[in-house]
């Protein structure tokens, strides 16, 4: 009996012992004599099989171990394909490696690809994660992914994320997790507000100096957990190409979507703070008179006018969709006439997206509708700190689908982000408008 078997066999006395207690409760009596010996016989076959699951781990972690001696590799029986294969590359494509696993989960006499069920590749044992854990996973019946295909997932989602390929990333260490910051608190820069209040003087001044020093606060950025979950069908199993191409897909397309939506809308509760919903975010009033759902250029023009002036160089437009036909048909009044200041990609700007003052106008999902705040935002993300750690972690479970005959893919990406201003900041001269890398424009209903 392999030790899948072994835990499908023990997985399997207790749902019955289960079910005979949940009938008794939903009976609400106490057990026959005959359901009591019933339930401790069940529950001592499920214990009996302890033992020899832990010999079979104690051995196969012993195998595992002077495996790490460099010598000829050994394929598991029956499995020829892949076994001169390197031990940071043991397979051959994220689709193989899901094959092997579900096959060793599956019944004997089943095949997926090329390889049996109820067999366990040594290959699948020697999978280590980035805190050197082994790859079986006795607790959920399944194991590791390889690192390379988690990382590629990762890598991938960063990439298709559009807001979060533009933020400041940051990776925490070992032995933390989470990442505390020392910030000047600088909420003005009028005269003795400068780096929370440190001043200086000219000599005849003052008679005497009055003593100043930085404000200085501490920003922390917690790690959170950011899962995902995926069950796989029997038709897709014996298909490794397409496994490869979907699971690794869709994962790195919903994790970078998912990212973004934080960042551009999170709560800050277990979550990233997204920009629209920090204390930093400058809203700019609609213009008097101005009619609902509508983008007028003085809202352009006064929405770049509260950016910080050193977010100028890396400041990008994100907006929805629905307010493209106002920014099309927006012109600047020129006595009689007008003039565009839209610029349409690859057209008068000659550059592969559309601009304003320059600046890449970027359609994200996560924009709100037409009218509303958030429906086209300014930002400077280098002024977004995310903090990441361990990249993305793929593992297996034969457990939670068991009885759907489904095997489970999850994976775990440590994460979170937050603005590195706490609050706007206060020009030192000129009018009272606060500034912010992180500007939007107020409701128009």
């Amino acid at each position: 009996m392999t030790l899948i078997e072994m835990r499908q066999a023990k997985a399997a006395k207790i749902a019955e012992a289960r079910a005979l207690l949940a009938k008794v409760q939903g009976e609400n009596r106490g057990f026959t004599a005959e359901e009591d010996t019933k339930v401790q016989a069940l529950t001592a076959e499920a214990r009996g099989f302890d033992s020899m699951i832990a010999a079979e781990e104690s051995v196969a972690a012993e195998e595992a171990e002077l495996r790490k001696i460099p010598a000829p590799r050994a394929a598991a029986s029956g499995v020829e394909v892949g076994r001169e294969r390197s031990l940071d590359k043991p397979f051959r494509s994220f689709g193989e490696q899901l094959q092997m696993i579900v096959a060793a989960a599956a019944p004997r006499g089943t095949t997926f690809g090329e390889y049996r069920g109820g067999e366990v590749d040594r290959r699948l044992l020697e999978v280590r994660d980035p805190s050197g854990g082994a790859g079986s996973i006795p607790s959920d019946g399944g194991f590791l992914i390889h690192p390379e295909y988690s990382d590629q997932i990762f890598q991938r989602a960063y990439e298709t994320g559009v807001l979060a390929s533009r933020c400041d990333p940051v990776e925490i260490g070992e032995g933390s997790d989470s990442l505390e910051v020392p910030y000047v608190d600088e909420t003005s820069r009028v005269t003795g507000s400068r780096w929370g209040g440190v001043q200086v003087y000219r000599a005849n001044e003052a008679d005497a100096v009055n003593a100043t020093r930085p404000k200085i606060g501490k920003m922390e950025t917690r790690l959170e957990d950011l899962k995902g979950l995926a069950y796989a069908t029997d038709r897709l199993l014996r298909d490794a190409p397409a496994m490869s191409k979907i699971y690794g897909d869709a994962f790195s397309s919903e994790f970078g979507y998912k990212l973004d939506d934080e960042i551009f809308q999170g709560t800050g509760a277990g979550q990233c703070l997204g920009i629209t919903k920090a204390p930093c975010l400058v809203t700019v009033g609609k213009e008097t008179g101005q009619g609902a759902k509508t983008i007028m250029w003085d809202n352009i023009v006064n929405m770049r006018s509260r950016l910080w002036a050193k977010s100028r160089a890396k400041m990008v437009w994100f907006y929805n969709q629905d307010i493209e036909p106002q920014l099309h048909k927006m012109s600047l009044a020129v006595g009689t006439g007008g003039l565009p200041v839209f610029m349409p990609a690859n057209g008068a700007s000659g550059l592969p997206y559309d601009t304003l003052y320059g600046a890449p106008l970027i359609p994200i999902e996560q924009a709100a509708t037409l009218g509303t705040v958030g429906d086209i935002v300014l930002a400077d993300l280098s002024q977004y700190v995310l903090v990441r750690k361990d990249g993305l972690q793929g593992a297996s479970s034969m457990h939670v689908r068991f009885i759907y005959d489904e095997m489970t893919f999850r994976w775990t990406m440590r994460v979170n982000g937050q603005p590195k201003w706490k609050t706007a900041l206060t020009p030192a001269s000129g009018s009272a408008n606060t500034l912010s890398p992180f500007v939007a424009l107020a409701t128009r209903s």
